[in-house]
């Protein structure tokens, strides 16, 4: 009696543990130039999208942002242009934030053009952004392992000490983000609490699909879920056919993930199960 109530018990915290999984939408078609960012404009009706272009390390001017249907349909390649290698990309209002090599880009999305430029000095890639309740901007130096705090055009930095960083995502008052496999949090206080580790190192992006619950993605081609009690489950795996993660955008009213795939040049998404 008492093994059958522990195999019980033990199949449904499998159950439990196995329920999540991803099912493809739609591709879009290759139109875009080495897509990393990807968001919904305010209101929900079109997409942007950025695109390095060129080298991803490149300052060479390059870099666009695209807008896009909701279908993947290309509306404007070049929306906004003049950009180096850009990155991940935010919009708070009518400001765009878009992380350029060693640049936070604004962008007034009223009058579709750069506004200013906020150089961060000796950093090595700003690649993932979020922004607060506050319209306090984060951004991460991949490759620094420094988070930037930026407050009236003035970037501090906020945490350090993290290799590989990225997938930053605020939540209220806390900040998540992922470093070498690893996802965590820090409060308000920035007390650091490590969410879930064991994923592959070279770390992309995170969203979050329900309360305590993400999809974290690593750019090499695996994806995974991670659940409120800190496992995470793989959901993905394309390295066998090379197909690289970007950035992922979550949109939990129509329960669509969004995510580019860098060199492919296209648009996948999926539903969340």
């Amino acid at each position: 009696m008492k093994k059958t109530f522990f195999l019980i018990l033990s199949l449904i915290q499998f159950a439990a543990y196995a329920q999540h999984s991803i099912a493809p939408l739609w591709d879009s078609e290759p139109v875009f130039k080495f897509a990393e960012g990807i968001i919904y404009e305010p209101n929900g009706t079109f997409l942007y999208v950025a695109n390095t272009i060129g080298n991803p390390m490149g300052r060479d001017g390059e870099g666009t942002i695209s807008k896009v249907t909701l279908d993947g349909k290309l509306i404007q390649f070049d929306w906004i242009k003049g950009l180096n290698a850009p990155k991940d990309i935010e919009v708070f209002g009518n400001r765009m934030y878009i992380a350029d090599l060693d640049e936070l880009v604004v962008v007034d999305t009223d009058k579709a053009e750069i506004i200013k430029k906020i150089k961060i000095e000796d950093t090595r890639l700003l690649h993932n952004i979020s922004v607060d309740k506050q319209g306090v901007v984060y951004v991460g130096d991949m490759f620094g392992g420094i988070v930037y705090k930026v407050v009236n055009d003035v970037a501090t930095k906020y945490l350090e000490g993290y290799p590989s960083l990225a997938g930053l995502l605020c939540d209220g008052d806390d900040l998540y983000f992922m470093s070498n496999g690893k996802v965590y949090k820090s409060d308000k206080n920035k007390t650091i609490t490590t969410i879930t580790e064991g994923l592959l190192p070279q770390v992309c992006s995170l969203v979050k699909i329900k309360v305590s619950e993400f999809i974290a993605t690593c750019w090499v081609g695996t994806m995974y879920y991670i659940t409120a009690d800190g496992k995470n489950q793989l959901l993905q795996d394309t390295r066998k056919e090379q197909l690289t993660n970007g950035l992922m955008y979550y949109d939990k009213a129509k329960n669509i993930l969004y995510m580019t795939t860098d060199a492919k040049d296209i648009i996948k998404t999926y539903t969340v199960k």
